[in-house]
């Protein structure tokens, strides 16, 4: 029996003893019984769900992904090199809520590379609202800012240690947080080149 056919017992045990009219105190006795069972099982059901939460918000990550506006035909976006990948790939495999964690510390520290090209950036800004900062000025499209919302809720999970991500979530985060990092970098470099001259006379 797993966790939550468990507890989906417990509770209909003590439906029909409602229905029954049974003593509260036999109610109390029950949980008093299975207390030390709820107690040890539940963590793993709290658990379970912040995986469920990381696999979730992957899929969501991966459709908005797939909806970014392209980058000018002008500019070339860069992703990591074949070694790159194949580095990130063991560390993702040797310990995912580490990749997890290196990579989300690498985008924040890209999106906040932005903030502060564009004069956006305030100090000890927390990186969720420097993500509702950007939107408010219309600094990134909503597709951009909601992936990086999906993108931080997995990240959080992971530095705080709420979940037990596998190596292909892990994976999967890498590629998507890459396409972030690649962008911000982009963006980065145009705000800061210099605004052009002025146009001299006679010129077409």
């Amino acid at each position: 029996m797993d966790g939550y056919a468990f507890i989906d017992g417990i509770f209909k045990s003590l439906t029909m003893m409602i229905g029954a009219l049974a003593w509260p105190a036999s109610i109390f006795g029950i949980v008093w019984l299975f207390r030390q069972k709820l107690n040890a099982l539940l963590p793993s059901l709290i658990l379970k769900h912040k995986d469920w939460q990381i696999s979730f918000g992957l899929d969501k990550a991966e459709e908005q992904a797939k909806q970014l506006p392209p980058p000018p035909k002008d500019v070339t976006l860069v992703m990591p090199s074949y070694e790159e990948q194949r580095r990130e790939l063991e560390f993702a495999r040797e310990s995912p809520q580490g990749a997890i964690v290196v990579k989300s510390s690498r985008l924040e520290i890209a999106v906040r590379e932005f903030a502060k090209a564009v004069g956006a950036l305030r100090p000890d800004m927390p990186f969720t609202a420097l993500i509702e900062l950007l939107k408010d000025n219309k600094l990134a499209d909503e597709k951009t800012l909601k992936l990086l919302g999906e993108l931080e809720a997995v990240g959080a999970l992971a530095r705080h240690g709420l979940s037990e991500p596998t190596w292909y979530d892990a994976m999967r985060y890498q590629i998507l947080a890459n396409q972030m990092i690649d962008r911000f970098t982009v963006a980065v470099a145009a705000a800061k080149m210099p605004p052009p001259g002025p146009i001299p006379q006679g010129t077409p």
